[in-house]
């Protein structure tokens, strides 16, 4: 068995494991289910998909045919594109205003979405004009803020 392709991407290692099966190559895929129990070890463990020695050629030319993020062109009006240098390494940004909120009440998820940006380029950060889709979320939040007020406040009265 031979190591054909590694990444810490579940979903672009499952469309790589159906497109090399869907090519009749027998594909095995390690940790596959390891991040379905635990999501974070997807990135530390990564996925590797290994093929027979005798499929590894044919295997490794399939999946190299295949495009990569930084293979396409940037459109100047993309919303992950940064305004200040052009850079198209850019990831969503959140304050660490929410931490203390979420280690209190000990609240075990991930940031919700927003449309705050930061370049790893030029460290520009900067506001996206698309729709800001997390505001139910932030209703919800200060619903749950305000009930455990309420809670605190019956318990020291």
């Amino acid at each position: 068995m031979q190591i054909i392709y590694e990444t810490s991407d579940y979903t672009d290692a499952l469309i790589k494991k159906g497109m090399l099966e869907q090519a009749g190559f027998h594909v095995h895929m390690d940790n596959e289910n390891a991040v379905g129990v635990m999501p974070y070890l997807g990135i530390a463990l990564g996925q590797r998909l290994w093929v027979p020695d005798s499929e590894a050629s044919g295997a490794k030319e399939l999946v190299s045919d295949q495009p990569r993020p930084q293979d396409f062109p940037v459109n100047g009006d993309a919303i992950d594109t940064c305004p200040e240098c052009g850079g198209w390494q850019v990831i969503r940004h959140r304050s660490l205003m929410w931490l203390p909120f979420f280690l209190v009440v000990d609240v075990l998820m991930a940031p919700f979405g927003g449309r705050h940006r930061k370049c790893l380029d030029c460290g520009y950060k900067y506001k996206t004009n698309a729709s800001d889709l997390s505001w139910p979320l932030k209703i919800l939040m200060g619903i749950a803020i305000l009930y455990l007020l309420v809670l605190a406040w019956i318990w020291l009265n």
